[in-house]
């Protein structure tokens, strides 16, 4: 019990540090890690805003990410199961699934015209540079390709995406435009990916279902032709806040 514990933690840290460059998971309190079970769970994570937003302004992309805010993350992997079935009441047989739930996404952007052109030069330069030692090395990474495809056909690779479940709730991605005071967004309450046993062999058997999904677009601050006016959320301090007012917009 002990042992199993101290490897949990240690599993624990190792994703912290992995996740580390593009999120922050804050204490190791907010990630449970259970090795033998196959049971992940990370709460209140934070995507970093600056490493979203130098990525974005290296391509040029007119956006600005303030908030990227998921609730919930849970991975269950049945590592002694993957590949087999088992018996339903009815006599019928299930897989043990690979399955990944995701509560609570809530994205804040504002957009951004601010471009920053030696950062943009310097993104195409270094592009361009790896696709010239991608070229000089493209026989070793068609063979690489050749043995990941067989895996994928073949291998555990295959099994996880047969089985895999994906299932994300509570929805919002809110975009603001300072400039023209309005803001847009989509809005959704559950979103399911699932395994449908009705699809031709050789495809990957699944099915998608999306409920409560709406988009919107309102004046900010300002009355624009009677359309109805919103405080515009880039004003709220506190990123909780704003967690807590994109949260309450959607439809359940």
């Amino acid at each position: 019990g002990g042992r199993r514990k101290m490897m949990e933690r240690l599993a624990g840290k190792v994703l912290q540090r992995l996740l580390a460059k593009y999120c922050d998971v804050g204490s190791q309190d907010n990630v449970t890690m259970g090795v033998w079970s196959g049971f992940v769970r990370l709460q209140d994570v934070n995507l970093k805003a600056d490493v979203l937003n130098k990525i974005l302004s290296q391509q040029g992309i007119p956006l600005h990410i303030h908030q990227v805010h998921v609730s919930r993350i849970e991975v269950t992997i049945p590592w002694n199961q993957l590949g087999k079935r088992r018996k339903r009441n009815d006599g019928g047989e299930d897989h043990n699934d690979l399955v990944v739930l995701i509560d609570g996404v809530h994205v804040l952007a504002s957009t951004d015209f601010d471009f920053d052109d030696a950062e943009m030069n310097g993104y195409v330069k270094e592009k361009r540079r790896k696709l010239l030692a991608e070229g000089l090395q493209a026989g070793q990474k068609r063979q690489w390709r050749d043995v990941l495809k067989r895996r994928l056909q073949d291998g555990i690779l295959q099994q996880l995406a047969d089985q895999l479940q994906i299932h994300v709730r509570n929805i919002h991605i809110r975009l603001e435009d300072e400039n023209h005071k309005f803001a847009c967004g989509a809005v959704c309450e559950s979103l399911h990916l699932q395994n449908d046993s009705s699809k031709e062999k050789g495809f990957i058997p699944k099915a998608a279902q999306i409920n409560h999904f709406g988009i919107y677009v309102n004046a900010v601050d300002v009355p624009q032709q009677s359309l109805p006016v919103e405080q515009s959320l880039l004003t709220l301090i506190q990123p909780a806040e704003a967690t807590s007012a994109l949260d309450r917009s959607i439809a359940r």
